[in-house]
């Protein structure tokens, strides 16, 4: 994994296996960036608390949030 050292989820001891890909454009003047996760990402970092495990280890992974802080903060009446 790319500008990641951490290979295994600290909770399940899962292997952690794919990357988050940018790139970046100006358009019209204007800095684009674009985040693509690859089709093999297993992992999310918290957005509150910047932990690292794996999706299986989640409620909700597609919140970014890990377990304790999606709990933590009450989350879940925020989600679509």
């Amino acid at each position: 994994m790319s500008d990641f050292t951490l290979d295994l989820c600290p909770q399940c001891r899962r292997q952690l296996e794919g990357a988050i890909e940018t790139s970046s454009a100006i358009v019209g003047g204007i800095q684009m960036v674009v985040m693509r996760e690859t089709s093999d990402r297993n992992w999310i970092t918290c957005d509150a608390c910047n932990r690292t495990v794996c999706k299986d280890c989640c409620v909700k992974p597609d919140s970014g949030y890990c377990d304790a802080c999606f709990f933590k903060y009450r989350i879940e009446p925020y989600l679509p």
